[in-house]
């Protein structure tokens, strides 16, 4: 998998993601499903190569559309 972009955090995002808990660090990642809710969070020291990561991205995007 080659990731092509970095998408940035905005604010709508950080609201809502923040209800489980405080953002600790500004490298911390949001995965946001089709319909812009938070379907994980992963720590700095996570990376984007990261075997759970990726499966987790795969995941959400084999989800069908609503």
């Amino acid at each position: 998998m080659k990731i092509m972009s970095i998408l940035t955090v905005d604010h709508y995002l950080v609201t809502h993601a923040s209800k489980a808990g405080d953002v600790q660090w500004n490298f911390e990642k949001f995965l946001v499903d089709r319909h812009g809710q938070v379907v994980g969070r992963y720590s700095s020291q996570v990376t984007p190569s990261d075997g759970e990561l990726i499966k987790a991205i795969d995941q959400a995007l084999a989800a069908k559309a609503h």
